[in-house]
C-alpha cells in the first residue's frame, strides 16, 4: 500500500469520527473506514497520535460541549446527551477532569479553555528508526504456542503497568516450566472495542502436546512472512519500538499487515517483534 492511501485511509476514518460526534460510534466500523482491523487500527492510531481512539473522541467531544456550554443556550443535559453521556454526573466528572470546572461552573466563569481539534496527519512526519533496531523479513513456518494469559487495556498506558508485572509473576513462579533452550514468546490478541486485548506469555510446543484445560492458553501462529524488527537491549526500548513500528515504519513502508497477530520472542540481550505481512505487496 502507498503512503499516500495509507493517510487517505487513515484520514477518511477520522472524518467518519467527525461526522458522528453526537452519536454512539463502534470503535470497530470506524475501523472498518480505514479498511484495518480493530486491533491493527488501534496500534497505528496509538502510536501516531499519542492517544488511544476512545480518549481522542472523548476530548473532541469535551471540546464540543465546552464551546456549546459559552456559545448557546441549550440545557446542561443536552449538552451531555450530545456529548454521549448517559447521565449530567458522568459528563460533569469528565468534563471536570479535563478542564478543572463542573460544566456550570464553567459556563459562569466564561474562562479561555484548550480545544481539542481534529487531528491533522501530516505525512512528513516520520520518526527516524532507532540505531537499536535493524529490520528483517522472514517467513515462519506454522508454530504453536502455549502459555498464560491476561487481560489489559491502553486506556491511561495501564497496559505498560499490566504485561511487565505478569511476565514478571510468571517468570518469578517458572509456571512456563522452562529449559535452557526454549524461546519465551510475548502475543497480542482479542482487541476490543474498549481498548482492552490479552498479552499471553508462552513457549512453542508441538501440536500433538496440546490438552483441553483452563489452565492454559494457546495460539497457532499461521505459516506466513513477518517483518522481523530486531531490538537490542532491555525490554525498556520497546515502547520506542513500537512507536516506530505503527507510528512510522508501517504508514511509510509501502507494505500491509496481513490478518493475523502480533508477537515479540525475548532473549537475554534483544526482543524480536513479529509483525505479519501481506507477501504480495510492492513499494
Amino acid at each position: 500500500m502507498k503512503k499516500e492511501e495509507y493517510y487517505l485511509r487513515l484520514e477518511k476514518a477520522l472524518d467518519f469520527v467527525e461526522a458522528n460526534l453526537n452519536k454512539k460510534i463502534s470503535l470497530a466500523v470506524i475501523s472498518q473506514h480505514a479498511f484495518s482491523s480493530l486491533s491493527h487500527f488501534h496500534r497505528i492510531f496509538y502510536f501516531m497520535t499519542g492517544l488511544t481512539l476512545k480518549e481522542y473522541i472523548r476530548q473532541r467531544r469535551l471540546s464540543k460541549a465546552g464551546i456549546e456550554l459559552l456559545s448557546t443556550q441549550k440545557s446542561i443535559l443536552d449538552i451531555a446527551l450530545e456529548a454521549q453521556f448517559d447521565n449530567p454526573e458522568s459528563f460533569n466528572k469528565a468534563f471536570k477532569k479535563n478542564f478543572g470546572l463542573a460544566p456550570s461552573e464553567f459556563r459562569k466563569k466564561k474562562s479561555e479553555f484548550p480545544i481539542m481539534r481534529k487531528i491533522e496527519l501530516q505525512q512528513n512526519d516520520s520518526i527516524a528508526q532507532p540505531d537499536t533496531i535493524s529490520l528483517s523479513f522472514i517467513y515462519l513456518p506454522e508454530q504453536l504456542i502455549k502459555g498464560f494469559k491476561t487481560r489489559t487495556t491502553l486506556e491511561n498506558k495501564q497496559q505498560t503497568i499490566d504485561i511487565p508485572a505478569f511476565f514478571g509473576s510468571v517468570m518469578q513462579n517458572n509456571k512456563l516450566n522452562l529449559s535452557d533452550d526454549q524461546r519465551i514468546f510475548g502475543i497480542y490478541s482479542d482487541m476490543t472495542d474498549d481498548e482492552e486485548f490479552d498479552y499471553t506469555v508462552g513457549v512453542l510446543v508441538e501440536k500433538n502436546s496440546m490438552v483441553n484445560s483452563e489452565a492454559y492458553v494457546y495460539h497457532l501462529l499461521p505459516a506466513m512472512e513477518y517483518a522481523r524488527f530486531t531490538v537490542q537491549g532491555d525490554p525498556s526500548k520497546l515502547a520506542d519500538a513500537w512507536r516506530y513500528i505503527y507510528g512510522s515504519w508501517m504508514p511509510s513502508s509501502g507494505r500491509s499487515r496481513q490478518t493475523g497477530l502480533d508477537f515479540e520472542v525475548y532473549y537475554p540481550e534483544k526482543t524480536d517483534i513479529y509483525i505479519p505481512m501481506r507477501p504480495d505487496d510492492t513499494k
